[in-house]
């Protein structure tokens, strides 16, 4: 036998057996302790908070379900989808003339902030808001909840005017003045801006709606309140005036369903300034020459005549008739005549 494979045997002899070792066992993990299974109340509880036939997935379908009676979510969808398709194209009517003056820079003469509440819309005070009216929209008219959009209006646009505009029958309202339900927290975090002093109507001999009224008018002047500790200079400056009105959707001052009032200019809410600074401007609305479609419109103040058309002879009228000078003036609400229509 060659030296060759005396030596191959030799080292198959020395291998061998360290190929045959057993390798060593892996330590046991140990065992898991038991959870003990949920109770049937927290069982009960976890599935009534989850959402029922949620989606697993990230597409969602496109809801043709027009078999849907009108009353129904989807029917309530289409029937809105297809009047904004139907009213838009009555909007188109208006020609390319119209739309070309909109391809200008807006220019408003008017930052107003308003409700949510789809009652209330820019007709009501402004029949051509277009190009006219920047306006934010929140739940209570709330000045501290949109300030980016509040300030671009004032200080980018450069508009003269801030209208906070509240309105009667404000759900917002409604719910800090009752506190009847827990609210959703973003909603409750949101009516944060709302401070009132109103009574509780729990202990109070006023019917609920006139403290509601009341606490409209009251977050009125909060709001304004807060502009003015943002805006103050400007307001110093003339280059801005702070109206506080309300819009009364309810008639609860007696003056007439949609009717709104002013009830702050720039913080004073004193009757008789306020009825001067009405009489000065509904003078001024009389003297003005009619502007041509080329010139700026004036900002669209509301009517605030007197009742049967008249102009108050003397603005500054003595104390004693200040409250009676009030009461007919349509344009002017304050907290002490808010309810003499009731």
């Amino acid at each position: 036998m060659s030296h060759r494979w005396l030596g191959l045997i030799l080292l198959l002899t020395l291998v061998g057996p360290a190929c045959n070792t057993a390798a060593p066992e892996p330590k046991a993990k140990p065992a898991r302790k038991h959870k003990p299974a949920p109770s049937a109340e927290k069982a009960a509880a976890k599935a009534s908070a989850e959402p029922v036939n949620v989606p697993t997935s990230d597409h969602y379908g496109l809801p043709f379900a027009w078999e849907k009676g009108d009353a129904e979510p989807l029917g309530r969808t289409r029937g809105f989808l297809s009047d904004v398709l139907r009213d838009n194209e009555k909007y188109m009517a208006r020609g390319k003339p119209y739309f070309e003056a909109l391809k200008k820079p807006q220019q408003p003469r008017a930052t107003v902030i308003t409700c949510a509440d789809s009652r209330l819309q820019s007709a009501a005070w402004d029949e051509t808001p277009e190009h006219d009216d920047f306006t934010i929209r929140n739940i209570g008219n709330q000045v501290l909840t949109a300030l980016g959009s509040v300030q671009y209006g004032i200080e980018h646009l450069n508009t003269p005017v801030l209208l906070i505009l509240g309105h009667t029958g404000c759900g917002a309202i409604k719910a800090v003045l009752s506190k009847e339900h827990e609210l959703p927290k973003a909603i409750a975090s949101e009516l944060e801006g709302i401070k009132l002093s109103a009574e509780n109507p729990q202990d109070s001999k006023k019917k609920f709606d006139s403290l509601w009224a009341d606490a409209v008018i009251e977050n009125v002047h909060h709001q304004v309140k807060e502009a003015l500790s943002k805006f103050g200079p400007r307001v110093v400056t003339g280059k801005l005036t702070v109206i506080g009105a309300v819009y009364d959707l309810t008639d609860a001052f007696g003056k007439g369903a949609g009717r709104i009032g002013i009830v702050d200019v720039n913080g004073n809410s004193e009757p008789n300034r306020l009825l001067a600074f009405v009489a000065a401007v509904q003078e001024s609305k009389k003297q003005a020459p009619v502007a041509s479609d080329d010139e700026p419109k004036e900002f669209a103040m509301p009517d605030l005549s007197l009742a049967g058309g008249a102009e108050p002879e003397n603005p500054k009228l003595p104390k004693d008739d200040v409250q009676a000078a009030v009461g007919a003036m349509p344009g002017v609400v304050t907290r002490e005549s808010a309810h003499s229509g009731q």
